[in-house]
């Protein structure tokens, strides 16, 4: 069960990453509240409840994620300049983070927002976008809630 100071941590986690719309980031705390009650793991419950803000795909399937990515970093209007064909981006790469994530990252710093990654303990890839002002408050939430490489669920900026 999570403490008073884990439960502050993820909504506060919800409220920055949906830093547009705070009537969507509380309906996301709520919808992790009620996903804990059946779910023990609150990394899946929190994941789960930020799924409209969030990029999760298969290892595999870079360019769904960078899709998905094009479309929060569109409804939250972000301007996203990279594209399929852009030489800097490798859908194959045996280095998705140097040849994929980082050149999406340095697109998305040049306008103030970061992408961070989430480590999912399987054979998958889970991303966001966060402002980039927001950084020292995510690593916080990410201690409290222990989303670290010891328990397979790191949390951390792609550009760090």
């Amino acid at each position: 069960m999570l403490n008073s100071e884990q439960l502050d941590a993820a909504k506060r986690l919800c409220y920055l990453l949906m830093w547009d719309n705070s009537n969507e980031a509380e309906k996301a705390y709520q919808a992790f509240l009620e996903n804990i009650k059946h779910d023990e793991d609150h990394v899946d419950a929190l994941r789960t409840a930020l799924y409209p803000v969030i990029a999760h795909t298969d290892w595999n399937e870079l360019d769904m994620m960078f899709d998905d990515l094009q479309a929060i970093a569109k409804a939250k209007n972000i301007p996203f300049t990279l594209n399929q064909d852009d030489e800097d981006l490798d859908f194959n790469s045996e280095d998705p983070f140097s040849d994929f994530f980082e050149p999406i990252d340095d697109m998305l710093s040049e306008h103030g927002y970061n992408l961070w990654s989430w480590e999912t303990g399987c054979a998958s890839f889970c991303t966001f976008i966060a402002k980039s002002d927001d950084y020292e408050g995510i690593t916080e939430i990410a201690e409290i809630l222990e989303l670290t490489e010891e328990n397979f669920c790191q949390l951390m900026c792609v550009s760090v």
